[in-house]
């Protein structure tokens, strides 16, 4: 935890020291990820719509975007992840970038058993998508737990079996 501590202390020592270096960019979305990683949500949260702000150009941006939702999600501010979700939809509709991100919304929400929310995400992801196979396989889990009985042994096997499609969540 500490070296995400120094890291962050050190770009912003570099920033402060060279504003204006080509690598602010680089340094600025290292801050963000490293309290992300720190999981400082909410501090990556700002670092990360700073960045945003900043550099709109930058060949970052689709990370930096993926790693707000994912902070949004961490620090159970899932209204902010499905508004920037559909930000980007408006800015960018059928994006790859939208599309990750239906299914990031999708899988958190099947996970917290928001079954109508999760199918209302995935059921977007457009039919030539990279994603529609990943939401294929999604929509199959969440309409089998539908069919099995809320206290059912059959739902555990069926939740670990989801799991590995929602693990992403857990790891990022």
């Amino acid at each position: 935890e500490n070296d995400y501590y120094r890291a962050i202390t050190e770009y912003k020592r570099f920033i402060s020291y060279y504003p204006e270096a080509p690598q602010i960019p680089h340094a600025a979305i290292g801050i963000a990820n490293a309290y992300y990683k720190a999981a400082k949500y909410n501090d990556a949260i700002e670092s990360y719509r700073n960045f945003l702000a900043k550099y709109p150009e930058n060949k970052n941006i689709e990370e930096a975007v993926l790693n707000l939702a994912y902070s949004f999600i961490k620090a159970k501010h899932t209204d902010s992840a499905i508004k920037l979700l559909n930000e980007i939809e408006g800015k960018m509709p059928g994006s790859s970038l939208a599309e990750k991100l239906k299914i990031l919304l999708g899988k958190y929400m099947l996970k917290e058993g928001r079954l109508d929310d999760a199918e209302k995400e995935l059921g977007k992801i457009k039919e030539k998508s990279s994603e529609k196979e990943e939401a294929e396989k999604l929509l199959e889990s969440l309409r089998q737990m539908r069919e099995l009985k809320l206290k059912s042994p059959l739902l555990a096997g069926l939740m670990s079996r989801s799991e590995e499609h929602t693990s992403e969540l857990q790891s990022h």
